[in-house]
Parts: C-alpha cells; sequence; structure tokens
C-alpha cells in the first residue's frame, strides 16, 4: 500500500483534467483500499470507479465446484464477496446448481465447502509461486469487464465497490454495463458469513486510515 499509493496518485495527477464519462477499473493490490483511494482522487462518481475485487476468486471457485461435480462451470452459481484477500467469504448460503441450494447437492458435504473456500484462497499463492504472477487471470477478467462495459451486457460479477452500509470499498454482486456500476444486488447471508463479511469490512477499515 504504502509503494503503490504514491504511484496512483502519480497517474491521476498525470491525466487530469479527466473526462466526465471516463470509466476506471483498479487491478492494482491492496485492491480495495486502492479502489477506495482512486474514488477519492478521481472527482468521479463511485459508480465509475471500482476494482476487480473477487471476480478472479469466484471464476476459480466455480471451476472447483465444477471439477468436483464434473459439471461445466457456467452452471454453477457461486460467488466470493469482501475483501480481495485471506478475509473473503464464500457466499454459501445463496450458491445454487440448476437452482439447487448447494449444500444439498449429491457429493457435497460440509467440510467440502470448507476446503473449496480454502483452495481458492491459496490459489492465487500457488500461481505465484510456480509463475510469479497471476496477470493471465486477472487480464481475462478484466476483458471480460471491458465486453461488459463495451457491449452494455449488464453482466452480473462480484466486483469492489463502495459499499453504502460499509461505508468501504470490497466486493459484491454488481450489474456492470456502459455507464459502468448500474446496480449492487443485495444477497441473502447467513449469520456467519455476514460475521466474515463485518471482519472483512473492519480490517479494510483499519487499513484505510
Amino acid at each position: 500500500m504504502e509503494a503503490n499509493i504514491p504511484i496512483i496518485n502519480a497517474i491521476f495527477a498525470a491525466i487530469k483534467p479527466i473526462n466526465a464519462n471516463t470509466i476506471i477499473i483498479m487491478a492494482s493490490n491492496p485492491l480495495d483500499i486502492l479502489t477506495l483511494h482512486a474514488q477519492e482522487i478521481s472527482g468521479l462518481p463511485r459508480t465509475q470507479v471500482f476494482g476487480t475485487g473477487t471476480f478472479l476468486d469466484t471464476l476459480r471457485l466455480r471451476n472447483i465446484i465444477a471439477q468436483k461435480l464434473t459439471l461445466a462451470p457456467q452452471s454453477v452459481d457461486a460467488c466470493i464477496v469482501g475483501e480481495h484477500g485471506d478475509l473473503q467469504c464464500a457466499a454459501w448460503s445463496c450458491a445454487t446448481i440448476a437452482g439447487v441450494p448447494i449444500a444439498q447437492c449429491n457429493g457435497i458435504q460440509k467440510k467440502d465447502l470448507e476446503l473449496m473456500a480454502q483452495e481458492v484462497k491459496n490459489k492465487a499463492y500457488e500461481i505465484i509461486a510456480c509463475k510469479g504472477a497471476t496477470y493471465y487471470g486477472i487480464a481475462t477478467c478484466i476483458a471480460t469487464m471491458c465486453e461488459s462495459i463495451i457491449f452494455d451486457q449488464k453482466t452480473i460479477m462480484p466486483l469492489s465497490v463502495y459499499s453504502q452500509e460499509y461505508k468501504i470499498c470490497f466486493s459484491m454482486p454488481a450489474v456492470l454495463g456502459e455507464n459502468g456500476i448500474e446496480k449492487i444486488i443485495p444477497i441473502p447471508l447467513n449469520s456467519d458469513e455476514k460475521k466474515q463479511l463485518n471482519e472483512s469490512a473492519h480490517q479494510l477499515h483499519k487499513l484505510a486510515k
């Protein structure tokens, strides 16, 4: 954070004045903190400055679930919310396959959910250890986001957006179209997941000070 905030400041100083229609996608880490900082210094509406968030983590989770159940990842509806990092939260309480809650699917037990969530958290470290960075995965996510903006696809994906409730940027499912973030989709979470989300917000607030 100490290294990247001055870099972000220099970039924004160099590109000003910023066109009022500009959409800025943040991908630098710590993602949520830098997204919040970019929103504050850009002068743009918060809906036009957002981060890649847990979009990549969510795609990894869907792939892991699909492999376990021998399905196509597109058939899995599950997402990661909260911080882009170790305090991320797998929203199992609203994860489904063909409308069936994932906890009720044959071949899935509670311990499997915990293991899959942990595997998603570890995946980035594993890739960095093997390749040195995770740029291919995040580049694919950014390309998908750009496509949704350019063609006004209004795709729902978990992105780092400003939460009015928590007063911080972290990932929630959001509708992405030609004007940026069109709406944030509230999702039902159980008490444990809400606790994780609260802890995620608390830690991000400590970093943002």
